[in-house]
């Protein structure tokens, strides 16, 4: 027992020591201790002793202080060692038992001194261009500079810059940039003073070479190293550059993606990197050449997968973006064109993706086909354990469970009252929902009363049980849109309940709907770019739209219309002359019975329909015009203008038979419809050739 206890002292003992000895304890002294605060391992700050303090800095972290008031740190070094002025100080640079100075000084306005040649550079600052002509012996002055804000050098057209320094040797132009900016916040207080070199890039260009393209060569973009702009194709014979500055140059097709099929300097070829060609090796007089078009030859690309069934591991294939059937890929003869871009999307969702190679080159999922020889792409894929989702419901065959807002859309076939569904990883969430005719009344969680909704979201495997109802929709409305072009519309029923929602998709004019009590109101969905306020009615009622909602509709009547207009429509008389007994049914939007019919003001491109009572002997004309029955033996009129509808019982007599009151001027139709005569008297009947008119909405027979 002492033995133990010896050796667990020990262990204390020696573990305390490696804590101790893992610890730095530093002294940190500073010329003005109230401007500046020093935190220890909790952020708690620790107390001056006049100029001075010590601090425990546990393995691991660093020193945190903060500056106070208009102070900022000038200075600060490790016991020789100068470091960086910032107010957080590594755990590698502190020295344990060392003195850290921290040396403080008051903030000073910042001022920012730029000399430059003002012929060939400016400079941006708070949004406000500076040209030569404000400058002083050389140099832009830009006194009280804000903290957060940021001066910008520029190039003037045709000139370069070359190197921008302070007056420490600091260079603030990065490699490959065209301008630069400074950030305020980086400077020091007080001055600091920049330095800008640059030159004439024409000047410089004291090298050239020459372009020959072999076919379209406004397809070729050629840039020299740190331009922008493309070196116009009148250039191509003589192109100067700078050889300290422009190399290498750049050359590539013009539209992105494609490449050029083949690149020379003098007569080697050479490999582009991607896209593009970048050529270093440019001399002066040389000659680069450049053949734009591939041959038209098809090489064979061939898919090889490592593990069997993992096929659906490639998303897409595309060809110059264009996606490809997976059946046409994979098929044994698949081959693309020289030139053509292929681009492989691979489905993460649901497989892992260990590696995919074009020709044993790994990361090349997008690639131009420039090797005859053709590609083989090995897909090295692990599928991912779908969920499994087991459907119990003894209406299976009218229960659709599917995954939302795809299209085309993604079902999951039930096949009887147990069904085990597999649900891919990439189906995030699935919808549950009847069939025509029918509603989801419940979802539970299987073997439970927790009632579930859809969409379910998928986490695991689950089973769920579904109880359906008949649900009919066996009222109807109409809804009527505009004949115009209308940038979308639809009618969505039950917008409110995923349990009822239906969308339909809808027609300009005439829709008829099949809804259910519970469908009301109905979401009516329409815009027009030209016309963003819709003029709405309901049985004839203009109604007021309340953010895209119609309340009123949530009160409809059965056999409602409702019309929808870009704007407020015009009217149109239609005036009745029907004959007794002629037995018509009269109806305005194919619902709106009209009990008396006979001079009426309608929309225009309302459909006036007109049923007999017997599906034959009936004559109706339009302001004169004869109205053909349609296959159910009703007459529908279109209104347009003002309309006068006459209906007649249809019966055939001679000219004899005309009554005396007959001998009226009146007007003769033949049986199309086409007016042959006008003020017409029966003498004039008398004289028309044999045959069978139409007369005071009468059939008439001339033998």
């Amino acid at each position: 027992m002492k033995k133990l206890y010896f050796l667990l002292s020990l262990m204390l003992i020696t573990l305390s020591g490696l804590a101790a000895s893992a610890q730095k304890t530093i002294t940190v002294t500073t010329n003005e201790p109230s401007a500046l605060t020093v935190l220890d391992a909790n952020y708690a700050p620790i107390t001056w002793v006049e100029n001075s303090l010590q601090v425990t800095i546990p393995i691991g972290n660093g020193l945190q202080m903060s500056v106070n008031g208009n102070y900022e740190i000038s200075a600060i070094k490790m016991n020789e060692t100068a470091l960086s002025t910032s107010s957080y100080i590594s755990n590698e640079y502190i020295v344990d038992g060392g003195t850290l100075y921290v040396t403080m000084s008051e903030k000073q306005p910042k001022t920012l001194v730029i000399q430059g040649d003002g012929d060939q550079v400016y400079i941006q600052s708070n949004y406000t261009d500076y040209k030569k002509d404000s400058q002083v012996d050389g140099k832009w002055t830009l006194p009280n500079l804000s903290e957060y804000g940021t001066t910008y050098v520029y190039p003037n057209a045709g000139y370069a810059i070359k190197s921008v320094k302070d007056a420490n040797g600091k260079e603030y132009m990065y490699p490959g940039s065209t301008s630069v900016s400074i950030y305020h916040g980086d400077l020091l207080s007080g001055t600091t003073e920049i330095t800008v070199t640059s030159f004439d890039k024409a000047a410089a260009r004291t090298a050239s070479f020459s372009v020959e393209v072999t076919g379209d060569a406004s397809s070729v973009r050629i840039q020299r190293n740190g331009e922008n702009e493309d070196v116009p194709s009148s250039e191509f014979e003589s192109i100067a550059y700078d050889p300290e500055n422009e190399l290498p140059v750049t050359i590539s097709h013009i539209q992105y993606g494609k490449t050029l099929y083949k690149v020379f300097v003098g007569e080697e070829e050479q490999t582009p990197q991607g896209s593009q060609y970048r050529l270093s090796n440019i001399t002066n007089g040389c000659k680069v050449k450049v053949v734009t078009d591939y041959p038209e030859i098809d090489v064979p690309v061939k898919f090889i997968f490592t593990n069997e069934g993992t096929e659906n591991a490639i998303q897409s294939v595309n060809i110059d973006n264009t996606p490809l059937e997976q059946a046409s890929w994979l098929a044994e003869d698949f081959k693309v064109r020289l030139g053509k871009q292929v681009s492989i999307n691979t489905n993460y969702n649901d497989y892992t993706i260990n590696s995919v190679t074009v020709n044993g080159q790994a990361n090349t999922q997008s690639f131009t086909v420039t090797d005859e020889a053709g590609y083989t792409i090995v897909v090295d894929a692990t599928k991912i354990e779908p969920y499994k989702l087991t459907v119990i419901t003894a209406d299976w065959e009218n229960v659709i469970i599917g995954q939302p807002y795809s299209s085309p859309y993604v079902s999951f076939p039930l096949t009887g009252p147990q069904s085990v569904l597999e649900i891919p990883r990439s189906c995030y969430s699935i919808e549950i929902k009847a069939a025509d005719g029918y509603r989801i009344d419940h979802i539970f969680e299987a073997g439970t009363e927790t009632e579930l909704s859809s969409p379910l979201y998928l986490k695991g495997d689950k089973s769920i049980e579904v109880y359906v109802s008949e649900f009919k929709r066996d009222k109807v409305a109409v809804v009527y849109f505009e004949e115009t072009e209308w940038n979308y519309k639809n009618v969505t029923l039950s917008a409110n309940d995923y349990n009822f929602r239906k969308d339909i998709s809808v027609e300009n004019g005439y829709n008829f709907i099949n809804y259910n009590e519970v469908d009301r109101p109905f979401a009516i969905n329409m815009y027009h770019g030209s016309f963003p306020n819709p003029v709405v009615y309901l049985n004839g009622t203009k109604i007021e739209n309340n953010y895209g909602m119609y309340p009123d509709l949530e009160k409809m009547p059965e056999n409602s219309v409702i019309k929808i207009f870009t704007t407020e429509p015009d009217t149109h008389s239609v005036t009745y002359n029907i004959e007794e007994n002629a037995g018509v049914e009269v109806a305005h939007d194919y619902l709106s019975i009209v009990e008396n019919p006979s001079v009426h003001n309608v929309q225009h491109g309302t459909h006036v329909v007109i049923t007999p009572a017997e599906r034959s002997g009936i004559n109706i004309l339009a302001n004169d015009k004869a109205v053909e029955a349609n296959d159910k033996g009703q007459f529908i009129v279109s209104i347009t203008e003002n309309t006068t509808l006459t209906v007649s019982k249809e019966g055939t007599s001679s000219v004899v038979g005309l009554q005396n009151d007959d001998n009226r001027d009146f007007d003769i139709f033949n049986m199309q419809g086409i007016r042959v005569m006008h003020k017409a008297n029966r003498q004039d009947l008398n004289n028309l050739p044999a045959g069978i008119y139409i007369v005071n909405g009468k059939k008439l027979v001339k033998k």
